[in-house]
């Protein structure tokens, strides 16, 4: 058996952070369970949170040190696009993977099974 990353024979490797953030509650949570099932550890911000100042973004960056951000733009696309590049710009997010999706769909399977669509704008696999 060969030496795992952390150079000991069998080790597991944990799977990084990933900070979610969305408009919607119910997204938020979909999001968090799908990537929590793939094994990440996900923390989860508001969007509307951020914009009225009651979740200081950049704190809560420096704080859970996410390796990735998956950040959604939602209507009004351009005031949001705005809000994002803007976010973007600090120097704690400048390091970090960044995943912005424009739409988030959830289907639900003829078993009651949901399932969530996002578009991304970049792989997510290629930034872990």
């Amino acid at each position: 058996m060969g030496a795992g990353a952390g150079g000991q024979a069998g080790s597991r490797v944990a799977k990084s952070i990933i900070a979610a953030f969305n408009s919607s509650n119910d997204t938020v949570a979909l999001l968090q369970a799908m990537l929590e099932q793939e094994g990440f550890r996900v923390v989860v911000g508001h969007i509307p949170d951020v914009k009225s100042g009651e979740l200081d973004f950049v704190a809560f960056i420096e704080l859970h040190t996410p390796a990735v951000i998956v950040y959604d733009v939602s209507l009004p696309y351009e005031a949001n696009w705005n809000f994002l590049r803007l976010v973007r710009s600090s120097e704690p997010v400048k390091v970090r993977g960044f995943v912005s999706i424009r739409c988030f769909r959830v289907r639900v399977s003829t078993s009651g099974r949901q399932q969530a669509r996002p578009k991304p704008q970049r792989n997510v696999s290629r930034l872990l």
